[in-house]
């Protein structure tokens, strides 16, 4: 049993060191490849934090007016959402699209929104001191933590697109690179090299690299090529609508 379980160890040591080796030699090939970072601009950016389904077309009447009013109440405004939260029907969609509403229609007084987002968050502390505390806020589950998200979304946005804007995208593109290196299931979408466990393909059989490659017939030649797992059902859809002739190649490498 000893032997197996350090049989085992050193299989995984060797991976790693593998892995490592890798990530180092890539890392100027990502650099190489990446071009200018897509940041959104503000108003792209906000809509997207506060509204990622769809998009929300108001026209404001007298109602809506009246309630603009209602809402720099601090009191009315705090007691509404709390009586909200209260019902039954009332689902975590329908708090986070409060959430969002609030943020948009306070926007212009963040000072105001930032007081009501602390008197609503010790609500919320005190309701969860006595159930899971540890929960708290690692879960949107109530109007506050989406106001919370779409608050912080609003103070970071500056700070992220001038300072760590690229670093962050560089590590998801790094990370998106990775996970494609291996198998990934097109169903479930699953992968071998994934940092969750939540979405890690467990039972991933050996696996070859297929390549394939687009090659167009015309003198100035362009070549997309494309590498395929064939343990793992992968979907692709290209479009040749302005190619003349098309040859395409096969071949299997084996990844070790």
């Amino acid at each position: 049993m000893n032997k197996v379980v350090e049989d085992l160890e050193l299989d995984i040591r060797n991976d790693i060191r593998q892995g490592f080796v890798d990530l180092q030699t890539e890392k100027t090939e990502l650099l190489e490849n990446v071009g200018t970072i897509p940041f959104l601009d503000y108003k792209h950016f906000a809509s997207r934090i506060f509204f990622p389904e769809d998009v929300v077309k108001v026209e404001l009447d007298k109602s809506c007016q009246g309630l603009s009013k209602l809402i720099q109440d601090q009191v009315f405004l705090t007691s509404m959402v709390n009586a909200l939260e209260e019902q039954k029907s009332f689902t975590i969609k329908d708090k986070c699209a409060l959430a969002s509403l609030l943020t948009v229609a306070l926007h212009s007084n963040l000072l105001y929104l930032t007081e009501v987002m602390v008197v609503l968050l010790k609500v919320l502390m005190q309701k969860n001191s006595n159930m899971q505390p540890k929960l708290l806020l690692r879960r949107t589950e109530s109007t506050v933590e989406k106001l919370l998200t779409n608050w912080m979304s609003i103070c970071l946005y500056g700070f992220v697109r001038e300072h760590v804007g690229q670093h962050l995208f560089l590590m998801v593109s790094a990370i998106s690179q990775q996970i494609c290196k291996g198998p990934v299931d097109c169903v479930t979408e699953k992968a071998l090299y994934t940092l969750s466990e939540d979405w890690l393909l467990w039972q991933a059989p050996d696996f070859s690299s297929l390549v394939h490659t687009h090659t167009h017939a015309r003198t100035h030649a362009h070549t997309l090529t494309i590498p395929f797992y064939n343990s793992i059902t992968i979907r692709v859809t290209s479009n040749f609508s302005n190619y003349s002739s098309i040859t395409i190649s096969f071949y299997s490498q084996k990844v070790n």
